[in-house]
């Protein structure tokens, strides 16, 4: 199952701290994350967006890549290639877990200036490692589609370093 969080933080600098503990536990195998945008609203106003791409995407590329080389291998290789990488990457964007764009869209018009907020989204039956990797943190929770009881402990959790 994958989830979707949508955190908010009156820090510009804190989602991309929050990005960097979730790429670690990644890394360290702990979390499967699948995309994930970082929104920053700098103190003049101006929004700044880091969006990666999704691993339906990377998947996507990679596999068509390689079809398109057996497939077009013998007659033409090198556009058997670039069209399978066009076509994986087309259908991982169809197939895979993406970040809503326009959801993002709405989210950062709704910004302050000095404010950030990070979307991620990551698979697994296992919700503690993202609450762990949360703790350390103060934001809002904005959106999540995580059980009632693991949103309720995520919010807890965002406050409790507030107070």
């Amino acid at each position: 199952m994958s989830y979707l969080v949508v955190l908010a933080f009156d820090d510009p600098d804190e989602a991309e701290k929050v990005h960097e503990t979730l790429h670690k536990g990644e890394k360290g195998g702990y979390i499967d994350l699948k995309d994930s945008a970082v929104i920053v609203r700098d103190a003049e106003g101006k929004l700044h967006v880091k969006n990666e791409v999704d691993q339906g995407v990377k998947s996507g590329t990679i596999w068509g890549s390689a079809i398109g080389l057996l497939i077009g291998g013998l007659l033409f290789p090198v556009a058997g290639i670039a069209l399978g990488a066009i076509g994986g990457a087309v259908l991982g964007k169809i197939f895979g877990d993406k970040v809503d764009k326009k959801f993002v869209d709405e989210v950062a018009e709704s910004m302050q200036p000095n404010s950030s907020a990070i979307f991620f989204i990551f698979r697994g039956s296992d919700v503690s490692y993202a609450l762990a990797a949360l703790r350390p943190y103060q934001g809002r929770v904005l959106h999540t589609t995580l059980t009632e009881e693991a949103e309720q402990e995520l919010r807890n959790e965002l406050k409790k370093r507030g107070t």
